[in-house]
This record gives C-alpha cells, structure tokens and sequence, in this order.
C-alpha cells in the first residue's frame, strides 16, 4: 500500500460508512471500523489500477462489504443464540416442575433439605457438615435420590 493509500488516510471513510448502518446492542462502532479497515487493507492487496476504477472507489466497495458480512453474521448469531435460549427455558420450566413435584410428593424431610443445598450449589463437603454427616454418606444419598427420582419420573433428558 503505498504513502497514498495508507491506512489512516482512509479512517473517515470507514467511519463515515459505519455511521450509515444501524448497530445493534454487543457491537461497538471502533470495532466495526477496524473490520473496514481490514476491508482496506484486503482491497489494497488485490486492487489492479489498470481497471479504470479509482483505489478509493474499490477500497469504500471493500469496506462497507466487511462491515456488512460482520453485521450479517452477527444478526444470525443472535437469531440463534435466542432460539437456544427459549429452549432452554422451556427445558428448565419443565425439569423445575418434574423436581418441584418430586420434592413435593416423594421426599422426606432430609432428603428435600439435601437436594435444595444442592441446587442453592452447596458442594457434597458442605452438605455433610449443614447435615452432620460424612460426605461418602451425602455421596450415597445423593445417589439413592437420583435412582428414586428415575424409578418414580424417569430419565429427565
């Protein structure tokens, strides 16, 4: 690239071509102009003068195209991302109900306080002294809920 065409030169452009699209929430403009500056710098690897056409014209067209393959892309990374997370959401509605359930109508006393420690994420160790047990002992009863829970509702996967 020569002095002409040097990267800074070409900044405003760039900005000037971010400014004309909308930008979503999680992209940051400073960095949609450094994807056009990586359009630039593309362009000027392949730029050919002999085809009438003048550097700044094709560095724009190279430009805004980067710009707008990372929008793109970012847009139906989004789509995907929500599409997940209202699976998820679905899934974990109907484990919660399964659980609540099972807390509700097949647990004793210790058994429920045992599996409420464990989803308010107390560790097997943390358990047994809130218990008084041995943590091989929470292991076990852990275990035996797990299987009492499978015989009762099923694999919930």
């Amino acid at each position: 690239m020569s002095q002409k065409n040097n990267l800074e030169n070409h900044i405003p452009m760039v900005q000037s071509i971010v400014n004309s699209f909308y930008i979503p929430n999680g992209l940051d403009r400073d960095d949609l102009v450094q994807v056009g500056l990586i359009g630039i710098w593309k362009a000027s690897k392949t730029y050919k003068p002999n085809k009438n056409t003048k550097f700044s014209t094709y560095a724009y067209v190279a430009a805004r195209n980067e710009i707008l393959h990372l929008l793109r892309k970012q847009s139906r990374l989004k789509v995907e991302q929500n599409r997940l997370l209202e699976r998820h959401a679905e899934t974990y509605e109907i484990e919660q109900s399964v659980i609540d359930r099972f807390i509700k109508e097949d647990l004793e006393e210790e058994e429920e306080t045992l599996i409420q420690l464990l989803y308010q994420g107390y560790t097997q160790r943390e358990i047994a002294k809130v218990l008084g047990l041995t943590q091989p002992s929470v292991c076990q009863r852990i275990r035996r809920l797990r299987i009492k829970g499978q015989r009762k509702w099923g694999e919930m996967t």
